[in-house]
């Protein structure tokens, strides 16, 4: 039997992240999504290839309460490309440093945030920002080596992320974020990643 392909993983996130909006409120499933996206770097990869590279995330959210809101998430990140040398054929003299094979995974799954302190009077004002995230669905793992493909699988993952944001104007807020992403990949494994983000609602 064949692993499933990015289609079915869609359709798989699609039909467990729309349960909870249709059984919502009227007054509450007509509420606007608020569209929140983060971009980073990656590290403490455990892969064989662990330089780092870009991180990126974009997810949409529909509030069901003041505390937690639940949709979908769009996710990559490139584990960075390894350094290899160069050596003549004829007579293995090193001839300089090559670019290697590179690894980078992307995907879609499901994604909820929870705001513990949002709208409690007596909580610390420092936390009012904070929120906790978290992420599960399908992943896509590529590794390329100068355009040439010759690593392709597919795997379940999930991760989990701090995040801390400032109300910049009515409808924005801008901050950071630190995520750990686990995916089920015999080559990938774990890796960390930060950066800055923002939410428009």
């Amino acid at each position: 039997m064949g692993r499933p392909g990015p289609a079915c993983a869609f359709a798989l996130a699609v039909a467990v992240g729309t349960v909870p909006p249709l059984a919502a409120p009227p007054a509450q499933a007509a509420k606007a999504m608020e569209l929140s996206g983060s971009l980073g770097r990656t590290f403490a990869i455990t892969g064989d290839i662990h330089e780092g590279g870009p991180a990126v995330q974009l997810d949409a959210l529909l509030p069901m309460s003041r505390t937690w809101s639940i949709g979908f998430a769009f996710y990559g990140a490139d584990m960075g490309q390894k350094t290899e040398r160069l050596l003549d054929p004829n007579d293995g003299t090193d001839l300089g440093a090559v670019g290697g094979p590179t690894r980078y995974a992307y995907g879609v799954g499901w994604a909820l945030d929870v705001h513990p302190w949002a709208g409690q009077i007596d909580a610390p004002k420092a936390l009012s920002g904070l929120s906790l995230a978290g992420t599960a669905g399908h992943y896509r793992i590529t590794v390329e080596t100068q355009g040439d493909v010759h690593e392709d699988d597919d795997a379940f993952g999930w991760a989990l992320a701090e995040r801390w944001r400032l109300p910049v104007g009515a409808h924005a807020a801008l901050g950071q974020w630190v995520r750990y992403t686990r995916v089920f990949d015999a080559r990938l494994g774990r890796y960390m990643s930060a950066g800055v983000d923002w939410t428009w609602r």
